[in-house]
């Protein structure tokens, strides 16, 4: 990415492979959220920085609607049908 450090594509590469293959099946759901965030925020930020303004044919605010979904997801955790189900205390 002309502009951008060498190192920030690999945090690119790394957040996309994890969402792919850790959000679909619900592994450590929280975490991958977070650890994507950034990279929504920066999408949208870019898309509205190099095109116009909100909510124009820019579509700056798709990259906004996934990182407020990713944000949503990180509150929510785990669903039932996860891979990884949270841990509840056994009953004695």
């Amino acid at each position: 990415m002309p502009g951008f450090p060498d190192a920030l594509s690999y945090y690119v590469l790394s957040a996309e492979v994890a969402g792919v293959l850790l959000l679909i099946p619900g592994i450590f759901t929280r975490v991958v959220s977070l650890y994507a965030l950034p990279l929504m925020v920066a999408a949208a930020w870019l898309w509205v920085k190099h095109k116009t303004v909100f909510f124009t044919p820019s579509f700056g605010e798709l990259p906004m609607i996934w990182a407020f979904l990713l944000v949503l997801q990180a509150l929510l955790g785990d669903g039932a049908l996860a891979l990884n189900p949270p841990q509840r205390p056994t009953d004695l």
